[in-house]
């Protein structure tokens, strides 16, 4: 396979939540760090299957002195897929969608649901330079 025209293979996304029927509130695992060269993420929330109710998308960030919500995303009740971004070079804020800011040391996700109706949804992360 030829190495793309950057000079290095872009990162692979880590999977937060699998896809499945989710009926309850899902908070990840804390992630403690990121790769060095990385100060930002993506995360993808993609909803395949949806019924009554909502999924909110929140990061969390803990610097030592508590956690923080560094992002909460807008309430999704439709299929489809939703982005938030965390970087330092956002282009700018944009609310329930955008911080301009780096990602912490450690962070996690957290998906909350509105109602106990199934809701088929994953998450990725995607690592930004």
């Amino acid at each position: 396979m030829a190495k793309p025209q950057f000079g290095f293979d872009p990162p692979q996304p880590v999977t937060i939540l699998a896809s499945a029927a989710h009926t309850a509130t899902s908070t990840s695992q804390w992630y403690d760090g990121i790769p060095s060269q990385y100060r930002g993420v993506l995360i993808v929330l993609d909803v395949t299957a949806a019924t009554t109710g909502t999924v909110t998308l929140t990061v969390e960030t803990d610097d030592g002195a508590g956690i923080d919500d560094a992002l909460v995303g807008s309430a999704i009740t439709n299929t489809g897929t939703t982005m938030l971004l965390l970087h330092p070079s956002a282009p700018t804020d944009r609310a329930n969608a955008v911080e301009k800011t780096p990602l912490l040391y450690k962070w996690r996700v957290e998906a909350a649901k509105s109602d106990a109706t199934a809701k088929t949804y994953s998450i990725q992360a995607y690592f930004l330079i």
